[in-house]
């Protein structure tokens, strides 16, 4: 999430689920259990497809999801992820992300390159260390989240995909709509910017500082604490 230092929090980083109109690394919009879609037909790895880039949650036999998520490459599906644990895959509608896990908490995922549906929207990459936004019908590589992870939170009603601490790493893609307005970085060692379309260090968190968000009765800020 982005701030002004030391002044109420304002619009930076925009993602693909656009949690907040404050700053932030958050895309415009998540896959939303509402959009996933009905029992569909059996895929198995192996089986040949016809829309190069898509993703499915793999079948058994009897139809029943087992958790494997497949992608479709070079007209033929093939397996490129497994839901952590007994996790759920579902399906979404444009079939270019899958989710894992209950509805009311599912995180959705998507393949870097890959095509997507929904200009704006915002998922995790596979191994969650990184955000993947929908940019002119193809998923790019937008956030990198170590020392956190990418992962789902609700805010005012709506599903966020985002790094676990709202940061972003400097370069990392970034909107703006507020000039000023800056968040912390995933490691907390900075406070970023947002120039030209990429985060940018606009203070280094010098130790045994570290960037932090503020709260003190009114609008949040950030600074190096």
């Amino acid at each position: 999430m982005f701030a002004r230092i030391r002044r109420p929090l304002r619009g930076l980083f925009t993602g693909l689920l656009l949690l907040v109109t404050s700053c932030s690394s958050e895309g415009d919009g998540a896959p939303t259990p509402e959009s996933l879609t009905p029992e569909s037909p059996t895929f198995h790895a192996g089986d040949p497809c016809t829309r190069d880039g898509e993703l499915r949650c793999a079948t058994e036999a009897d139809g029943k999801k087992n958790g494997s998520v497949l992608w479709c490459a070079n007209g033929v599906y093939e397996k490129v992820f497994a839901c952590p644990g007994l996790q759920e895959c579902n399906d979404y509608q444009t079939n270019t992300a899958v989710g894992c896990g209950p509805e009311t908490s599912v995180i959705p995922y998507a393949k870097e390159g890959a095509p997507c549906g929904a200009e704006g929207a915002a998922a995790c990459g596979f191994d969650r260390k990184t955000v993947q936004w929908c940019v002119g019908g193809t998923w790019v590589l937008a956030q990198h989240c170590p020392p956190t992870e990418c992962t789902v939170s609700r805010a005012e009603g709506r599903n966020v995909v985002a790094c676990s601490n709202g940061g972003a790493t400097p370069g990392d893609l970034c909107k703006s709509d507020i000039a000023g307005a800056v968040m912390c970085s995933t490691d907390l060692k900075s406070i970023l910017g947002c120039r030209n379309g990429r985060a940018v260090v606009v203070e280094e968190c010098l130790p045994p500082r570290e960037c932090s968000v503020v709260h003190t009765g009114g609008m949040p800020t950030i600074a190096c604490m």
